[in-house]
């Protein structure tokens, strides 16, 4: 459910990364467009021996302005998205060492299982209830008790090799994935965090302070 989550803001930060960008280029067009009235009402403006032209120093502004945001043209969305696809590629690493601890936890239990219902047959043949019915018989092809005993015998003590063999190793796994791969995998995360907040609010705050300065020299007195 988590990866879904990401997925989708990944596709989010996206398509805003790249309506922003989209934005810049639109109002960048407008601009020129901009210009392009203003350059042909210049005759006009000089005949009328005017020495204001306020919409002359507005488009050079807005020039400014383009350079700013020229350089941030998603407005820093695409450390956001970045810094999700970097969440996302961990999760899914810490996902997959999950389902392999959860499949050696079926091993183990299957094991268990295994030599539970064998030992439960060997005691079935000791007490003489397993000589010869038609399940066992089935089981084993026919054979008399003793060799049934003996073939019980050797399974489980494979049965019980293999059980012992997989709680040792889903012990050591469950070990490293939870008390070694995921704390360092939060520990991680909150330091992805960290440094995305620094570097989004460092950014941002820079690109205000560079538009603010822009407009400072055009804003009326207070």
């Amino acid at each position: 459910e988590q990866l879904d989550r990401l997925q989708d803001l990944i596709k989010a930060l996206r398509e805003a990364g790249e309506a922003q960008a989209a934005a810049v280029a639109l109002a960048t067009k407008a601009h020129t467009r901009l210009a392009t009235v203003s350059g042909g009402e210049a005759g006009v403006l000089a005949g009328a021996a005017t020495a204001e032209q306020p919409r002359v120093e507005l488009l050079a502004a807005l020039r400014r302005q383009n350079e700013v945001l020229g350089e941030a043209p998603s407005l820093h969305y695409d450390l956001l998205l970045a810094a999700a696809e970097r969440e996302l590629d961990d999760s899914e690493a810490m996902q997959d060492a999950l389902t392999s601890l959860e499949g050696l936890h079926h091993r183990l239990r299957d094991a268990k299982q295994r030599v539970t219902t064998l030992e439960a047959t060997q005691k079935r043949l000791r007490d003489g209830s397993g000589a010869a019915p038609s399940a066992l018989g089935k089981l084993f092809g026919q054979k008399d008790r003793d060799v049934q005993m003996q073939d019980v015998a050797e399974q489980l003590s494979k049965s019980s090799e293999e059980a012992q063999s997989a709680e040792v190793w889903y012990a050591a796994a469950r070990i490293v994935t939870i008390g070694s791969e995921l704390d360092a995998a939060v520990a991680e995360k909150v330091a992805l965090h960290r440094w995305l907040r620094d570097q989004i609010a460092l950014r941002s705050r820079g690109t205000a302070l560079r538009l603010a300065a822009v407009w400072e020299a055009l804003a009326p007195p207070a």
